[in-house]
């Protein structure tokens, strides 16, 4: 068996060089990866940014090429630069998903490409009811008394909810991992037989999120001609509205319609 150099001493013809896997000699295969995140974004226009809006990286080898970004869906605007790109929610996902974000890498006159994990759009489309309890005197009250001086309190009843954002696939946005949300209450059409003020309206920031209901006021004291108030409600999340209900409120409850 032959063990010497695969070349003898004295060959007029040059040594063969290896080119495993063939190709030009020299020239290096182009390798991409991309990560996209967050894989869930919110929508809607007065969102906080980190649940609208998201970031593409990339690892490539060899250094020196050029980018070329794309996205298969109208779920998202992607706008890429180099070897980075961003997106923002522009329209609801129709599935879990169902939008990929693609980079491709061209140098030396070959490219690769590479594909991001699903990405989903949810948009808040209505509030589940987490837990919904009342306390007959959970609330203390101080009002006027009845005789025009001050300092009378009283324990009113309290109606405790806890809500959860719903998106247009019936998943909680705290189930997706959407933590925060800009949730505002405002009311309309409220009526008092009692010239009680309309209620103060609320906001919160996180996709769970609690709701009190309560009424204090002087003609609910003992002897007191008692009061019914009325309102319109309407919750709205990122800027959609997500609820709108009747409110009832009365010296001992709270009636919410639907």
């Amino acid at each position: 068996m032959y063990t010497g150099d695969l070349c003898s001493e004295g060959e007029e013809e040059p040594c063969p060089e290896g080119n495993l896997g063939g190709g030009s000699p020299g020239t290096v295969t182009p390798t991409v990866t991309v990560t996209c995140s967050p894989s869930n974004l919110a929508l809607g226009s007065t969102g906080p940014t980190s649940t609208t809006s998201g970031n593409c990286n990339t690892t490539t080898t060899p250094a020196g090429g050029t980018f070329s970004w794309s996205v298969n869906k109208t779920t998202v605007t992607l706008n890429g630069s180099g070897g980075g790109a961003s997106y923002t929610a522009s329209s609801q996902s129709s599935a879990s998903g169902d939008t990929i974000i693609t980079v491709q890498y061209t140098v030396n006159g070959q490219s690769a490409t590479a594909e991001s994990a699903g990405i989903t759009v949810h948009e808040p489309t209505s509030l589940a009811v987490v837990s919904d309890t009342t306390n007959a005197s959970g609330e203390p009250c101080s009002v006027t008394c009845l005789n025009g001086s001050s300092g009378c309190g009283y324990s009113s009843y309290l109606r405790t909810r806890t809500y959860n954002v719903l998106d247009q696939l019936s998943q909680t946005f705290s189930g997706v991992g959407i933590g925060a949300v800009n949730a505002q209450e405002s009311f309309s059409g409220f009526s008092s037989t009692c010239s009680a003020n309309s209620p103060s309206p609320g906001s919160a920031a996180t996709s769970e999120f609690g709701d009190q209901f309560y009424f204090c006021s002087t003609a609910c004291l003992p002897g007191g001609s008692g009061c019914t108030n009325s309102a319109t409600r309407t919750i709205t999340v990122n800027g959609l509205s997500v609820r709108t209900e009747s409110v009832t409120w009365t010296c001992s409850g709270v009636t919410l319609t639907p």
